[in-house]
């Protein structure tokens, strides 16, 4: 044919390069790896030109094609031909287009041949198109031919790779195609196979598979498909298989609904379809789905890119819209959440579809409940089956209101953590079980009951309510927890509490008084009887006969009973406490026990005394402050019948006191306080610790003690069976270190003068000593507590001081402490001080020179001679230079420094000698004399000022003047003069201090640093 030759004409040089270049063959047919994967890209063109059905008949030696789709043309002879270049438009509806897809035949044969009414040619050398002779009988069909000749693949490898394809061919084969409806195939002589699609309705296809006509499997879906957008010809689609009942054939009656026939196949391996599934995709969904899919080059895997995620995204929005006709066709039950994907599923690139049916479930009423309706799954709650029965979705909401929606009970799931169950975790459905309902009794029906709650519970039934036990018991509520609620019968119908309430006799009738539950709620549920006595229910036994006498006689806060009325009944709590002590609990509140006072008071209100026990309380009581005050028992119990020791006993089991009692408080109030809770870093919370102790009261009592008073502190604190007492403990939170103080009740003993001693005197525990303590208070010195408060401790300490002074007296040499004392306060003189009078002290003690003449009688007649031949006095008058205002300038600095320096006593010190002694002598008019010497010289100042003047002692006088080592450096040492005020020189050899006051030495620094100024400046 012309057409066939020009495209050959076209061809050639393609077929020659393809023989010089074999490689590009070899990456043609490595793009379709997977074996007679050319049967489907066959079936895909036979798709595109919209044939109704389409044969394979497989031989040895070939395989052979034929569809009723449109015939061929000159294009698709061109597009056949060649590489990389179909005749298929972008944007068309067809699936794939002819030129690579094809080339997937080549693996098989070297020569294939098409026979169409319009053309028929042959093709070699892989693009090469050759004339060949029509066939008759093909009418308007269009067959191709496979000869099994490529040297790479022999015919019996390519016979048996093909068989097994045909074989195994998946009813998905023909789900999601547009225009073929049937696929035939048949293995050389054998029986024609085929795969029929029937359309039920618009969601329901049967994909059947026949041999020669008779039905040998069947598959049945619902697909629900849209087109894509911007891409009308082609869909998107999701698909959920569909499997029979058990006990169900494959086949349906069409005169039976089709949800009572089949069901959603939840196990399905989902697929993912480009038209047909892609052998290495893999969506982990319960369903397939398909899409005009972008494949990789061998067409087994999608392809990761955008255009496929849009249409990823358009099939989870179809699926979650998908779960709405599910709904209206009935096949969305509590077992199709079996098929929802979950958050843990592996969905790689197909995630967007679990988002989009989960948010579909959680909004809009999809997801099943337990009344087998729908509803959002954000108004679900879940629980247990029974519990669901029990509690109806009207009971629910009225017990978790106000809501601003109706709560409903979600479906049930078969299994804890099984699939059904995660996905409605996973949409937050949330619990609502035993211990809710428990927590909303606890709640509504406690100290203020609701009333509708109420009301709803008096509504139920006996039956109802051992339902409700039988739920609580099950579910692990503490029945303690319920003990105060009213929910249990009585005979008669009402509800009481459980704490208030006995189990009837065995006759199951009740022989007293007491509430009574009715015996129907627990008959033949020994197991309710068991909750019931959990949750507080007692036996009537004479506790309960107590019980009712108190709370007829002496509950409120003005008892008032009969003398021989209460004398009778405190013989009865008497022996009850006494032969079971754990009954005394019955009595807390209860205004048991009448007080001095004749008033009818609690246990905690009183204390023991004469006549009933010699404890000392009365007296301590009697000082205490209200809040801490008790009162002590009547004495008019003496005539009452009752052993005073039984009742004391029996007034000690219900909280009176029979001692002082530490009582364990918070460290808010101790001393410590501040510090421990500044220094502690850590976080408050309530894994911290808090803990102090203290004798409530006991501040009154230490302020006034007596003997009788104190003796009873000291034996509460010898009672004591360990020191806890103690030490305080304080840690911010669970992270911090505890911290360890005195508590407040050592402390506020160790402060307090309160321990006797012999004379009548008390003081404090430091002051004690053990010879002066008075009878009756027994010591021991390895008790610690003695050691917490300090006792005897400063006396301890002054003998020890005196031991050790002693001692080292001795060690040092001297003759008694008085020495010893001394030397301390010499060492504490300043050095210079301690030089000058040991130097004074030396020097007293050596001989004073003295040379005897020879003739003490010629050396005075000498001597008088010579002085009277002396020449006479006489003067002469000289010139001299008088500086101005000298006398003025030290007369004024006699004046200052006097009123600088005299100290309290009226007595003027030297600077340097400061208050070693006085100075030598007196003037006559009985003033000290004292020099005034000027301190910076004229070498270091041309100016006179009051204040650069000394007051000295004649000897250190001349020493400054005449023997002074450190005139250069007394500008410079002023200036780094110290706070001691002292200023270190060197006089005649020996290192002393100048001693100034405040006042001098500031104006005296302030001279200095004018008269450097005014040098400067001139």
């Amino acid at each position: 044919m012309k057409s066939v030759r020009s495209v050959a004409a076209d061809r050639v040089d393609l077929a020659r390069t393809l023989k010089k270049h074999p490689g590009i063959r070899k990456i043609v047919e490595d793009q379709y790896p997977d074996r007679a994967h050319f049967i489907f890209e066959l079936l895909q063109n036979a798709e595109d030109v919209r044939a109704k059905t389409a044969e394979f008949v497989l031989h040895r030696d070939k395989v052979v094609f034929e569809h009723d789709g449109a015939t061929f043309t000159e294009d698709n002879v061109r597009g056949i031909t060649n590489i990389g270049e179909g005749t298929k438009p972008e944007g068309g509806d067809e699936i794939g287009r002819f030129g690579v897809g094809f080339k997937a035949v080549f693996a098989y044969t070297e020569s294939p041949a098409i026979w169409s009414p319009t053309f028929c040619f042959s093709i070699s050398d892989f693009v090469y198109p050759t004339d060949i002779a029509p066939l008759r009988g093909l009418t308007n069909k269009t067959r191709f031919s496979f000869p099994f000749n490529n040297s790479k693949k022999p015919s019996a490898v390519a016979y048996e790779e093909i068989c097994a394809t045909l074989d195994k061919l998946p009813a998905l084969s023909l789900l999601f195609l547009r225009h073929i409806k049937e696929i035939r195939w048949r293995i050389e002589s054998g029986p024609q196979l085929s795969l029929v699609r029937i359309q039920h309705s618009a969601e329901h296809i049967e994909i059947r598979k026949l041999s020669a006509d008779r039905k040998i499997g069947v598959d049945h879906y619902l697909l629900f498909k849209e087109p894509v957008e911007n891409l009308s010809k082609h869909d998107v689609a999701v698909a959920y298989e569909l499997e029979p009942f058990d006990g169900r054939g494959p086949s349906i009656d069409s005169t039976l609904p089709l949800h009572k026939q089949l069901r959603v196949n939840v196990e399905t391996d989902g697929k993912v379809a480009i038209y047909f599934p892609a052998a290495s995709a893999n969506s982990g969904l319960r369903f397939h789905v398909h899409a005009p899919f972008i494949p990789i080059p061998s067409r087994s895997d999608v392809k990761n890119c955008p255009a496929n995620a849009d249409l990823v995204r358009q099939i989870a929005k179809l699926a979650a819209r998908s779960l709405r006709s599910l709904r209206e066709l009935k096949f969305l039950t509590s077992d199709f959440l079996y098929c929802i994907p979950l958050p843990q599923d592996q969905l790689g690139n197909y995630f967007p579809i679990r988002e989009e049916m989960l948010m579909g479930l959680q909004q809009e009423e999809l997801t099943p409940t337990h009344s087998h309706g729908y509803a959002p799954a954000k108004h679900l709650c879940q629980a247990r089956a029974s519990f669901k029965e029990l509690i109806s979705e009207d009971d629910l909401n009225l017990l978790r209101a106000p809501l601003p929606s109706r709560i409903r009970w979600a479906t049930n799931s078969t299994l804890r953590n099984d699939r059904k169950d995660k996905l409605l975790e996973a949409l937050g459905v949330r619990d609502w079980d035993a211990r809710a309902l428990a927590g909303v009794l606890q709640k509504r029906l406690g100290h203020a009951a609701d009333a509708a709650v109420s009301a709803w519970l008096e509504s139920k039934s006996v039956a109802w309510l051992q339902k409700l036990f039988i739920e609580l018991n099950q579910g692990d509520v503490d029945g303690g927890d319920l003990s105060e609620i009213a929910c249990v019968p009585l005979y008669g119908g009402s509800l009481i509490a459980p704490n208030r309430c006995y189990f009837p006799d065995k006759a199951h009738l009740p022989e007293d008084e007491l509430p009574r539950v009715d015996h129907k709620v627990f008959d033949g549920k020994p197991y309710v009887r068991q909750y019931l006595a959990e949750m507080g229910v007692r036996e009537a036994d004479e506790a309960a006969k107590v019980e009712l006498i108190l709370a007829r006689r002496y509950r409120g806060d003005d008892v008032r009973v009969a003398e021989q009325v209460h004398y009778r009944d405190l013989k009865q709590f008497v022996r009850l406490v006494e032969s079971e002590p754990q009954h005394a609990v019955l009595f807390k509140n209860a205004r048991v026990l009448r007080s001095a006072e004749g008033k009818f008071e609690p246990g905690q209100h009183l204390f023991l005394d004469d006549p009933f026990q010699p404890t000392g309380l009365r007296e301590f009581h009697a000082m205490v402050p209200l809040a801490h005050k008790r009162t002590g028992i009547s004495d008019t119990y003496e005539k009452s019948g009752i052993e005073l020791t039984e009742i004391a006993r029996f007034a000690t089991a219900i909280g009176a006191s029979s001692a002082l009692k530490i009582e364990e408080c918070s460290c808010k109030d101790n001393t410590e306080y501040g510090r421990l809770y500044r220094e502690d870093r850590g976080i408050r919370s309530g894994r911290g610790i808090d803990t102090d102790y203290t004798i409530h009261g006991i501040d009154e009592v230490l302020c006034q003690p007596t003997l009788d008073l104190s003796r009873l502190i000291w034996a509460t604190l010898i009672e004591q069976e360990s020191d806890f007492w103690t030490t305080a403990v304080f840690a911010k939170g669970g992270g911090s270190k505890p911290q360890r103080v005195p508590s407040q009740l050592a402390v506020k003993l160790r402060q307090a003068q309160w321990v006797p001693q012999k004379g009548g005197r008390f003081v404090a525990p430091c002051e004690a000593t053990v010879d002066a303590l008075p009878p009756k208070f027994t010591y021991d010195e390895d008790w610690h507590w003695l050691t917490a408060i300090g006792f005897g401790q400063s006396h301890r300490k002054r003998t020890e001081s005196a031991m050790h002074e002693a001692a080292l007296a001795q060690e040092l040499g001297f003759d008694d402490l008085e020495a010893l004392a001394r030397a301390r306060e010499f060492a504490k003189l300043p050095k210079d001080e301690q030089q000058q009078i040991l130097s004074r002290f030396r020097a007293a003690s050596l001989p004073m020179p003295n040379e005897e003449p020879a003739n003490p009688g010629q050396r005075e007649l000498r001597a008088y001679d010579e002085a009277m031949e002396a020449q006479p006095r006489t003067g002469v008058e000289v010139q001299r230079t008088i500086q101005v205002g000298v006398a003025e300038v030290k007369q004024a600095a006699k004046q200052f420094l006097h009123q600088q320096y005299t100290d309290e006593d009226g007595h003027m010190r030297c600077q340097v000698c400061k208050r070693q002694e006085l100075l030598p002598f007196k003037r006559p008019d009985g003033t000290e004399y004292f020099e005034v010497v000027q301190f910076l010289d004229r070498h270091a100042t041309d100016s006179r000022y009051p204040q650069n003047y000394l007051a000295l002692c004649p000897n250190h006088a001349a020493m400054f003047m005449y023997a002074n080592g450190s005139r250069d450096q007394l500008y410079a040492a002023l200036n780094k003069i110290d706070a001691s005020r002292r200023l270190p020189v060197l006089l005649a050899g020996r290192e002393v201090t100048i001693y100034f006051t405040s006042k001098h030495l500031i104006d005296l620094k302030a001279a200095a640093r004018a008269e450097i100024e005014k040098n400067s400046g001139q």
